[in-house]
């Protein structure tokens, strides 16, 4: 296995901590973005090489000539929730994935990884295992796992060694400024009245950091897979809680005086469950920081902007 990877979606929350971490552990970067300069005030260092193009146009010329080991897939747009159902977006999403996988078997790459989505799953609360029947809900969701599905056969005739890496909530700083985490240590940390759904549903969430940790490890395991693997690895830790524990942990955390206002009249929509115990045995992943350092860390970077 050599260091040369390849990385889409690098300007993003998850791309750009793993284009990190990748550096960290002396990898060579082919970072693909549309802006270098958003990219180099995110991440520089040693081992970087921007490729300033779009998916739309990217193609292997724009790339050295040189042996790539791992193609890491995480361009994908529309993750917001305005467009999250749009389904146009979604399907050019999907296409631009097939092209990457195509990219990736005409350079020679050894394994293609992408990045699933808790979306896939649906709405079901039961114990969300690799294995589960998916039931996407979302444009979204239906197109990911459309993805997985086409992308799995891809790689199984053109022999690529394929990952489809299913992510949860992820935290860390630098997450969108909508999400609830990122709303919830705003609202608390100003001591502002903050107004919720129920929050009764199960949820998880996992440091980004651990995260990219478990996508490098991935691209460099060598172990075999066991027969029927349907190559999907969840990627989440083990600390699943009703949401509202978690929201109050942050309002603790802040030492708050915020007034939490939590509604009573409306349904939970959806929930996570899931299992990594996949990911665990082949690679020995496991997380690392817990949910109140993650909270801590977003917390001092807030103070430090």
């Amino acid at each position: 296995m050599n260091k040369n990877v390849i990385v889409t979606g690098a300007t993003g929350f998850i791309g750009s901590c793993l284009v990190k971490e990748l550096l960290q552990n002396q990898y060579e970067v082919y970072a693909i973005v549309r802006n270098a300069g958003k990219m180099t005030k995110m991440v520089s260092g040693q081992g970087l090489h921007l490729i300033e193009t779009d998916l739309e146009h990217f193609s292997e010329d724009d790339l050295p000539n040189c042996q790539f080991d791992t193609f890491y897939h995480l361009g994908w747009s529309g993750v917001n929730r305005e467009e999250i159902d749009d389904i146009t977006i979604h399907k050019n999403n999907y296409e631009l994935g097939m092209k990457c996988l195509k990219i990736a078997k005409s350079i020679g790459c050894r394994c293609f990884i992408d990045a699933g989505s808790k979306a896939e799953y649906g709405m079901q609360c039961e114990v969300q295992r690799e294995d589960y029947v998916c039931c996407p809900d979302t444009a979204y969701g239906k197109e990911k796992l459309h993805f997985y599905q086409d992308a799995f056969a891809f790689c199984k005739e053109k022999g690529i060694r394929y990952f489809h890496a299913r992510l949860f909530s992820v935290i860390g700083s630098g997450d969108h400024p909508w999400s609830l985490i990122s709303t919830a240590c705003k609202a608390f940390s100003n001591n502002e009245a903050l107004q919720l759904g129920p929050c009764t549903q199960k949820w998880n969430f996992t440091a980004v950091e651990d995260v990219v940790c478990g996508l490098r490890l991935l691209g460099e395991c060598t172990e075999d897979l066991e027969a029927g693997d349907n190559h999907i690895y969840n990627i989440a830790g083990k600390d699943t809680r009703v949401l509202r524990d978690f929201v109050n942990e942050i309002h603790s955390i802040c030492h708050s005086r915020s007034e939490i206002c939590y509604a009573t009249d409306t349904k939970t929509k959806g929930c996570m469950n899931p299992t990594s115990d996949k990911i665990r045995r082949l690679t020995g992943w496991k997380e690392i920081l817990s949910f109140e350092d993650s909270i801590r860390c977003i917390l001092h970077q807030t103070d430090a902007c």
